[in-house]
């Protein structure tokens, strides 16, 4: 009896018992099932931090009055603001 045999160029072959191992043998598709237990990616975190910090009620309140006093020249307000956006910034990166 001959038996036909089917050679595969360019692909890693697996032996039969991976194939009943891993369930490929049966044409079924496994989820992929890592685990990411990152609070940020690099698409996403801009805005999740700055969301982060507005829900903060101290960061939220000079906000509002920097937004408030924009015809005024109160420049040192911009620059705490934004000194502690930096510093909020840096200790999520770390």
């Amino acid at each position: 009896m001959v038996r036909n045999r089917t050679i595969n160029v360019g692909s890693k072959s697996h032996s039969p018992l991976e194939n009943a191992l891993s369930g490929t043998s049966r044409g079924e598709v496994f989820v992929d099932n890592r685990v990411v237990s990152a609070k940020y990616t690099v698409w996403n975190f801009i805005p999740k931090n700055l969301f982060e910090q507005f829900r903060r009620i101290a960061n939220f309140y000079f906000l509002c009055i920097a937004i408030i006093q924009v015809g005024q020249v109160q420049i040192l307000l911009y620059i705490i603001l934004v000194l502690i956006f930096h510093l909020t910034l840096l200790e999520d990166v770390h």
